[in-house]
C-alpha cells in the first residue's frame, strides 16, 4: 500500500505528487519511488519530453460536459461477478482490453483520454492490435448493454516494471479518441 494521493501540482512545467497524509514507515520509500514515476510520467505529458507523449497539451477534464456525473459514484442494474451482484453500468470507469478483438485484461478509465492497467497487459504487445472497450457488462449477451471501443494511441509501462517478478506492474494507456462523459459514462 502506497497511500492516497491528495493532489498533483503543476507549476511552471514541473509536476509534483502530494500524498494525502503521512506514509507508514515501510511504505514510505515505495511511495516515493511510485510518486517519482508518476511525476516523471506526468511531466512527460505536460512538457512533451517523453518519447511517446502527445504533441498537444493535456487539457483538464471539462466537468460541465459531464452533465450530472460525479466521479466514482456507482450506477444500478444487476449481474453476478465472483458471487457479488453488480449492475449494468454500475462501474462505468471499468474497461476491458482486447487484443485482436478478444478480451484479455482489465483497465480503469482515469480521465477522458487515459486508462490505467497492469504493465503485463501491454508488455511486448503491439498497440495496433489493442483496443479498449467501455460499458460492456456481460460479454455472453449481445444486447444487454450498449458498449463502445477506443483504439490505443500509445502506452507506457512503469519504468521499473519487471516482467519476471511483476514488480511495479502498472501502465498507462493513451486513447486515440476522447471518451465522452454523460449520465452513464464517467471515470
Amino acid at each position: 500500500y502506497y497511500g492516497e494521493v491528495s493532489d498533483i501540482i503543476h507549476d511552471e512545467g514541473e509536476s509534483s505528487v502530494v500524498p494525502a497524509g503521512p506514509m507508514p514507515a515501510p511504505a514510505a520509500q515505495g511511495f516515493q519511488d511510485y510518486a517519482s514515476w508518476w511525476q516523471e510520467l506526468i511531466s512527460g505529458f505536460i512538457s512533451g519530453s517523453e518519447e511517446n507523449s502527445p504533441t498537444e497539451p493535456v487539457k483538464p477534464v471539462e466537468l460541465e460536459k459531464c452533465g450530472s456525473c460525479t466521479c466514482g459514484l456507482i450506477n444500478k442494474k444487476t449481474r453476478i461477478v465472483g458471487g457479488q451482484v453488480t449492475y449494468v453500468h454500475q462501474y462505468p470507469w471499468m474497461a476491458l482490453l482486447m487484443y485482436k478483438k478478444r478480451f484479455y485484461c482489465g483497465a480503469t478509465l482515469i480521465n477522458n483520454l487515459y486508462v490505467l492497467t497492469a504493465a503485463h497487459c501491454v508488455h511486448q504487445f503491439d498497440k495496433k492490435h489493442i483496443s479498449v472497450r467501455f460499458l460492456e457488462h456481460d460479454r455472453s449477451t449481445a444486447n444487454e448493454s450498449e458498449h463502445f471501443d477506443r483504439k490505443v494511441k500509445w502506452f507506457t509501462e512503469q519504468k521499473d516494471y519487471n516482467s519476471d517478478t511483476h514488480d511495479n506492474d502498472i501502465a498507462l494507456i493513451r486513447l486515440e479518441e476522447e471518451v465522452k462523459y454523460d449520465d452513464v459514462m464517467r471515470p
